[in-house]
């Protein structure tokens, strides 16, 4: 029978099987002292023939049997022999046993040992075990991320070629002296946009000016006409009749007391400086960038017929205040809005 017809035992079969195998091989000396002092026909259970006596006195006749006596003879010297040879067995026997269980003590001490060692492999074999496993996950992680890296860098790759395969495409160099260029344009824009933008802000103050200055000369303007308005009503009302009579002879005629100018122009040039003055203190506010159209071009678009009476002539005078005093408010804003619509 070959060895491959042999199966592995159980544990218990195989510790069963070692017991046997032991007591057979250690229990001989035992066995063998046993039988040998415990056995029917064993010297140790022989009983002498004759009891001992106490010794006789002291006498001759005492003294020659007794050393008659004291001759051996040859069935006791047999059996003195027989006596020495079983005692000399039984030591051997016993010698046996003690080297036998001096034996087992030694193993077991070896076995001792051996288990200790055992002990010691085994956790550090679990050691070197739990490292490998924890070796083994690190690397199946590194594994897939060195596999999913390989899979972008073949996608990268197709990627590429489908691009370098591209005609149309320019060289690298050339790309990057055309990024250059343009990241230099870049620069210059937002220069240019950050001037622009200290131009515009200062543009955007003077023409808050403007309309500041524009809004208090209406506000001057209206608060000064509406104070003597009924007063030049009721003058009007009184000197009309007395104004008709010397209109046809007065008018055209220089006066002394007013100079070059005729009686018709004398309540305009009498407002004259002031509508100068408003236009000084608009020309001002907008610098010498904007222009306003002076209160003189608006008056002599529309100047007042001499044929007409004082009440219609303050009249038309008061309107065309307010049309020349809107103009330049308008004419200021156009002008600042065209201005800031060119920056």
């Amino acid at each position: 029978m070959s060895a491959a017809d042999f199966g592995l035992l159980d544990p218990a079969e195989e510790d069963a099987l070692h017991l046997r195998r032991l007591l057979t091989v250690d229990e001989r000396p035992f066995q063998r002292i046993s039988k040998r002092l415990l056995a029917k026909d064993a010297l140790i259970r022989k009983f002498p023939v004759q009891l001992p006596t106490p010794p006789p006195d002291a006498t001759a006749e005492s003294e020659a049997a007794a050393e008659s006596e004291a001759k051996p003879s040859s069935s006791q010297e047999s059996s003195d022999a027989e006596r020495q040879k079983y005692h000399d067995d039984i030591l051997l026997d016993f010698q046996g046993l003690e080297a036998t269980l001096i034996r087992i003590q030694l193993l077991k001490n070896a076995n001792d040992r051996e288990q200790e060692r055992y002990a010691a492999e085994k956790s550090k074999i679990l050691a070197t075990a739990e490292a490998v496993r924890a070796n083994t996950a690190e690397l199946r992680v590194q594994l897939e991320e060195a596999q999913h890296e390989l899979k972008l860098k073949k996608e990268y790759d197709s990627l590429a070629d489908a691009i370098l395969k591209d005609k149309a495409l320019k060289p690298r160099d050339i790309l990057e002296a055309e990024n250059d260029k343009l990241r230099n344009e870049i620069e210059d824009l937002e220069q240019e946009a950050k001037d622009f933008g200290g131009l515009w802000q200062e543009r955007r103050e003077r023409f808050t000016r403007v309309v500041e200055e524009g809004k208090s000369l209406v506000r001057f303007i209206k608060g000064e006409k509406d104070e003597p308005e009924e007063d030049e009503d009721e003058g009007s009302q009184e000197g009309e009749i007395s104004e008709r009579k010397g209109d046809s002879s007065n008018v055209g005629t220089p006066r002394p007391d007013a100079g070059s100018s005729t009686p018709m122009h004398a309540g305009l040039d009498g407002e004259g400086g002031v509508h100068a003055a408003q236009q000084a203190i608009t020309q001002r506010a907008l610098g010498p960038s904007l222009q306003v159209p002076g209160m003189d071009r608006s008056r002599s678009s529309s100047p007042a017929p001499q044929s007409f009476i004082e009440g219609s002539k303050d009249t038309e005078m008061k309107g065309v205040e307010d049309t020349s005093l809107d103009n330049a408010t308008s004419g200021a804003s156009n002008e600042g809005a065209e201005k800031m619509d060119i920056t």
